[in-house]
C-alpha cells in the first residue's frame, strides 16, 4: 500500500514484484507520480490494483492482475491521470478494468469531498479476458482513452456509462463476449 497526506502526498514505484492471496493486491491513495512496471497480482480477497482518492500521474506498465475477489485494475473516484499500457487482467471476479470517473459528492459535503469529475485516465494495449462482469467499463469522468485492447470473454466488452464525457474508444479487438458491448454515441470510435 501507499498513501500519503493531503499536506505530504507520497510517490514511488513498484517493479518485478508479486503479490498473491492478500486482502487488496496493490492500494494507493493520496499519491503522486507512483510507477508500477511487472509487477503480477492475483488471488487477491478485494481488487488487484485500486487506485484510491487523491491519487494522480500514475503509470502501470506490463502488469497483471489476476483472479482477485473484486475488479483487476480499479481506478476509483478522485484518482485521475492514470495510464495502464499492456496490462493484462483476467479471471477476476467483477470487473477487469473499471474507471470511475464520477465526482465525490454531487454538492457540498461535510468532508469537503470533490465535486469534480475525474479525467484524463488511459487503457492502451492491453489483454482483457475471462472476467465475470464487464472487460472494461467506465462510470462518467471526461478524456478516458481505451485503445488497442483486446477484449474477449467476459460478460460484456466495453461499457461506458454515466455521462462519461468525450471517451475515445479505437482500435480494440472485442470478441466472444456472454453478453454485449455498450458505447455512448459521443464516444469517438473506430
Amino acid at each position: 500500500a501507499t498513501s500519503g497526506e493531503t499536506d505530504n502526498v507520497s510517490s514511488g514505484s513498484i517493479s518485478d514484484t508479486t503479490i498473491d492471496g492478500d486482502a487488496f493486491g496493490l492500494f494507493a491513495t493520496v499519491t503522486r507520480a507512483l510507477t508500477i512496471d511487472g509487477a503480477a497480482i492475483s488471488n487477491s480477497l478485494a481488487d488487484g490494483v485500486l487506485l484510491h482518492r487523491s491519487v494522480t500521474e500514475t503509470s502501470i506498465t506490463d502488469t497483471t492482475s489476476n483472479g482477485n475477489g473484486g475488479v483487476g485494475f480499479l481506478v476509483d473516484r478522485g484518482a485521475s491521470g492514470a495510464r495502464l499500457t499492456r496490462v493484462t487482467a483476467s479471471h477476476n471476479a467483477e470487473e477487469g478494468i473499471k474507471v470511475d470517473g464520477e465526482a465525490l459528492a454531487v454538492g457540498a459535503s461535510a468532508s469537503g469531498a470533490s465535486t469534480t469529475t475525474t479525467s484524463d485516465n488511459h487503457i492502451l494495449n492491453g489483454v482483457v479476458r475471462d472476467n465475470a462482469r464487464t472487460g472494461i467499463e467506465v462510470v462518467g469522468g471526461n478524456d478516458v482513452e481505451i485503445s488497442g485492447n483486446t477484449i474477449t470473454g467476459n460478460q460484456e466488452g466495453i461499457v461506458v456509462r454515466a455521462a462519461a464525457q468525450s471517451p475515445t474508444i479505437v482500435n480494440n479487438t472485442v470478441n466472444n463476449q456472454v453478453g454485449f458491448t455498450t458505447v455512448p454515441s459521443d464516444a469517438r470510435s473506430t
